[in-house]
């Protein structure tokens, strides 16, 4: 991802993010909702990248790392759930929510670079 070109998932979030407090509506936690939906799912490729990399899956390293994927799915469910729960939709298709890699992670506030 070119850093001058922030994907829709970045420009929404910085959208969300710079919005005034009179203007947090419905719509405006649906999206923020659907935008950590993203960001929590964009994270699990990552850890089992790191897993699968470990040889012996009954390492302790390995175990918290499965702990931690279990957890970020948990998130990725959790926000799903609030979501539908306000008459929202998630979206877990399409090009704009599958992740690229290399690339960033949908969180243009701070960026430490591709992962």
């Amino acid at each position: 991802m070119n850093d001058a070109t922030p994907s829709s998932a970045e420009t929404q979030l910085r959208e969300l993010m710079t919005c005034e407090d009179h203007e947090h509506n419905i719509e405006w936690l649906q999206q923020a909702l659907q935008t950590a939906i993203a960001l929590e799912f964009a994270t699990v490729p990552l850890y089992l990248t790191a897993f699968w990399s470990i040889v012996d899956p009954t390492h302790e390293a390995a175990r918290q790392i499965r702990d931690v994927v279990q957890e970020e799915m948990l998130h990725v469910s959790l926000a799903c759930n609030r979501l539908t729960a306000i008459g929202g939709a998630p979206s877990l298709t399409g090009r704009d929510f599958v992740p690229q890699y290399p690339g960033g992670l949908p969180d243009p506030i701070e960026r430490g670079g591709d992962v």
